[in-house]
């Protein structure tokens, strides 16, 4: 029953428009039709896109006061006697009013007085709307029992999978408000994302019911539709994904992309240009994988859950990958900033406040589901919390790298930050290519718990890096080599402690990262691949 979404109409920001300002704003509809009645033009031969509503509305009502309220809906001394109205008959008139919204063509006059005609052209998916005729436990009360997925996942995952995944009502209602939530925090970061809103609704027997909309995207294409391969993505004219690596380990979706690419995608970029990534399906969000990740300061991560050898998790998240290590951790730079401007806390208190189960007037039904929803916020707030310090403590050394090269200005950050993947790529095993050798990588990439770690820091006038690891002669050798690209620049090798140092003035750091780039890396490390992909 969705009668109610027309009136509430929620918006994508939960504090954009209150509701009650929403309820009397968008009566416009009635209010446009009920002049229609009162003008007395023919309402048969109308062209007017609200006419078969004004007749419906001339035919409803008994009284001509009552009609007159309607055309005055807008008059503030009007407005109480207004609502009463339209709870009265906005449920009755329900077909009528969706047929006038959505015969209002684009660009009519109309347009500029509500966005609800613009939101019924744009193509919809309904989610969590789950059948009452399909429980394994059924009761008289249509909302008891335990709701099955829908039937097309009993021919791809079995009867047993389908009911060890049933859920409750307000489990169900629970879970659209978490989705949501992950998708404002998604959108809240800066990432593309769907346009998602709650919409209310309730069960045949008056029990509340929440679900989630989606509007898609024009153009938007899933990953496996030709994005992605061997965990990879690919094309040619594609955006690459490194910056938003850190946000998505921040919310450890398990599937987040998924084993087919199917949770993530593309749409067309502006004035032809790459295309761009674009979000949607943030379902298992914050569920409390954070905890099980060990994450590494080059963003890389190691999943420690026993399901992992029996549960196909994080699969295709190496399609974040195959970027410089800066693009990584200027993603984890952004949050935080984020971060400190507070705007992650202010969602999650508006979305307690939206819920509030103190509000007067509410029945005990919605009072309890409330409560459930704002506890799953407040749970999901604190792995929020969690996950982000999690992040930033194991990046701590690059992030402090990066704000110590405040002064010097970005291109200095940009370059000393991949520079220190530059030195790990010369001292650890690298590929060139994705796990099973289909895609041709743009970055080098170090193999998998084989990495050397360098770190960096600001020493007076000199850039220092530093390796603690003993290495090969033959890797002290590519070192040596590496500082001697640019005079000034000393690579020293301490045979006691086995460490290694290279030092750049401050004054040469331009010239020697000019010189040092990972194009020199890979025509060093990687010779006859190098030498074939470049003719």
């Amino acid at each position: 029953m969705l009668s109610a979404s027309l009136f509430s109409f929620p918006p994508k920001c939960l504090t954009a428009w209150p509701w009650n300002t929403l309820r009397v704003k968008d009566g416009f509809i009635f209010e446009e039709a009920a002049k229609l009645v009162k003008s007395g033009v023919d309402l048969d031969a109308s062209d007017n896109p609200f006419a078969k509503l004004a007749k419906a509305i001339k035919s409803y009502f008994q009284s001509a006061a009552d009609v007159n309220c309607l055309a005055n809906i807008s008059n503030a001394k009007n407005r109480q006697s207004a609502i009463l109205i339209l709870n009265e008959v906005k449920n009755d008139l329900f077909p009528f009013v969706r047929d006038a919204v959505a015969n209002v063509p684009k660009g009519h006059a109309y347009d500029a007085l509500s966005p609800i005609f613009a939101h019924f052209r744009a193509k919809h998916i309904l989610k969590l709307d789950y059948n009452e005729g399909d429980r394994f436990v059924q009761n008289s009360a249509a909302h008891k029992g335990s709701f099955q997925r829908p039937e097309r996942y009993l021919a791809k995952y079995g009867s047993v999978m389908r009911y060890a995944t049933s859920s409750s009502a307000d489990s169900i209602s629970v879970s659209a408000v978490s989705e949501a939530l992950a998708n404002d925090l998604t959108r809240l970061a800066g990432i593309p994302a769907q346009e998602l809103e709650i919409v209310r609704g309730q069960y045949s027997d008056g029990h509340p019911k929440l679900m989630v909309q989606a509007k898609f995207s024009d153009g938007y294409k899933d990953m496996d539709k030709g994005f992605i391969q061997d965990g990879r993505v690919v094309g040619n004219n594609v955006e690459s994904l490194g910056k938003y690596k850190a946000f998505f380990l921040l919310l450890a979706d398990r599937d987040a992309v998924g084993k087919y690419g199917q949770n993530k995608g593309f749409v067309p970029g502006k004035d032809g240009g790459d295309a761009q990534f674009f979000a949607i399906d943030p379902g298992h969000s914050l569920e409390g994988e954070s905890k099980k990740l060990h994450i590494s300061d080059d963003l890389s991560f190691k999943d420690t859950s026993i399901k992992r050898y029996v549960d196909k998790r994080f699969a295709n998240f190496s399609a974040f990958d195959d970027d410089t290590r800066f693009a990584k951790i200027k993603g984890l730079v952004d949050l935080r900033a984020l971060w400190d401007r507070g705007v992650f806390s202010s969602l999650f208190n508006d979305y307690r406040a939206r819920f509030n189960p103190n509000e007067e007037g509410i029945s005990r039904a919605e009072k309890a589901l409330r409560i459930k929803i704002t506890e799953k916020i407040t749970k999901k707030e604190a792995e929020f919390r969690a996950s982000y310090q999690n992040l930033i403590q194991s990046c701590a050394a690059p992030l402090a790298l990066y704000d110590s090269l405040q002064n010097d200005g970005p291109e200095m950050q940009e370059a000393t930050i991949n520079a220190v993947s530059h030195f790990e790529m010369l001292s650890s095993p690298t590929k060139w290519t994705s796990r099973n050798g289909e895609v041709q990588l743009k970055h080098l990439e170090i193999q998998s718990g084989s990495r050397t770690r360098w770190t960096a820091t600001v020493d007076g006038g000199n850039i220092v890096f530093k390796c603690d690891k003993a290495l090969s002669r033959q890797t002290r050798d590519l070192l040596q080599m590496s500082a001697d690209l640019q005079p000034g620049v000393t690579f020293q090798y301490d045979r006691r402690h086995k460490t290694q140092t290279i030092t750049v003035p401050k004054a040469l750091a331009g010239e020697f990262f000019a010189k040092f780039t990972e194009d020199y890396v890979q025509q060093v490390t990687h010779p006859a691949e190098y030498a074939a992909r470049n003719g």
